[in-house]
């Protein structure tokens, strides 16, 4: 993680921070006893968190800094890996022959 990484997740946990802040504090920008537009600041205020800590997400993935660890299946699924999974499944059914086509077609 580079140095302008730290400062945008600093700067993000900043604003996370502020905005609890602001949601539990008294003092708004428009007082909440006003209808309406005492709520829509506070409102207003959590969008613009949920917007920055999105695009701080976004920036950290395209910076390859937050990668799924989870491989795709399709990644995972080899010769060997299939060959591995037949060979415990044979132990355990010994004996078994899977139906061929005119078996199946019989049923």
């Amino acid at each position: 993680m580079d140095d302008s990484d730290k400062k945008l997740v600093g700067m993000n946990a900043l604003v996370v921070l502020g905005q609890v802040l602001y949601t539990l504090s008294p003092i708004d920008l428009i007082p909440d006893f006003i209808p309406i537009l005492g709520q829509m600041d506070d409102l207003l205020a959590f969008c613009v968190t949920v917007a920055f800590t999105t695009y701080t997400v976004w920036q950290l993935r395209k910076n390859h800094l937050l990668e799924d660890k989870v491989e795709p299946a399709a990644d995972r699924l080899d010769e060997t890996t299939l060959d591995a999974a037949y060979s415990r499944q044979s132990d355990v059914w010994q004996g078994y022959e899977p139906l061929d086509p005119g078996e199946i077609a019989a049923l």
